[in-house]
């Protein structure tokens, strides 16, 4: 018993041409996220050993995913202005503590740079009015604390007053 052999259609080519390139398509998307993701851990960690020299407590999300979630800055440390900027790639960061570090008031303009600080305690000598106007920019913040300074200082104030959305504690 002989079997015929169909000749393969131009149909069925451009079918399985489709298919493959959806397939490429479909793998070049997810090599580019896994390469994206690997950038950004990368980061992490190389902010994370600078953190850990530094001096910093450090605080994970609790998700598989281990983000950088809060600093901690509270003995003194030669953390300054520029290191705090670099911080700033930490996307994920919601809590920091700049007690006893050198950042200035100046150096606070960084803090514009962390989409997810939600609270953030600083000393009082980084109230200048160059800082206190850094601050009053930040308009995601929830909590906010300035060591040294009683709840009724001018400067406190003046920052609650732009914003309003911010408790002090």
């Amino acid at each position: 018993m002989a079997t015929e052999c169909k000749p393969t259609t131009g149909w069925s080519r451009r079918f399985s041409l489709r298919a493959l390139l959806v397939a490429v398509m479909v793998v070049c998307l997810i090599s580019a996220w896994t390469a994206a993701r690997l950038k950004k851990l990368q980061t992490e960690q190389r902010i994370t050993s600078m953190c850990i020299r530094l001096g910093a407590s450090i605080s994970l999300t609790g998700e598989d995913r281990g983000w950088i979630k809060g600093l901690h800055f509270s003995n003194p440390t030669t953390l300054n202005d520029e290191h705090l900027m670099r911080l700033a790639k930490l996307e994920h960061l919601e809590v920091l503590h700049l007690n006893q570090t050198q950042v200035t008031g100046a150096g606070l303009e960084a803090l514009a740079d962390f989409p997810a600080l939600r609270e953030l305690h600083v000393n009082e000598w980084q109230l200048t009015p160059r800082g206190i106007q850094h601050l009053e920019e930040l308009n995601q913040l929830r909590t906010i604390t300035f060591w040294g300074l009683p709840s009724n200082d001018p400067r406190v104030v003046q920052v609650l007053q732009s914003l309003p959305n911010t408790n002090y504690d």
